[in-house]
């Protein structure tokens, strides 16, 4: 997938759920765990 067609909530979600690893979001978005972290990092609010 490409940042165009990659749902940028559903790689959140996917990320904070303790049963997907980041080599599962990998294998389905195509995005490393480093890129997974910066969109989180770039979406979400410090609290």
């Amino acid at each position: 997938m490409n940042n165009n067609t990659i749902d940028i909530n559903e790689v959140i979600q996917m990320a904070w759920c303790d049963k997907t690893s980041f080599d599962d979001i990998q294998s389905l978005t195509g995005l490393s765990e480093p890129e997974t972290i910066a969109i989180m990092r770039g979406n979400l609010k410090t609290s």
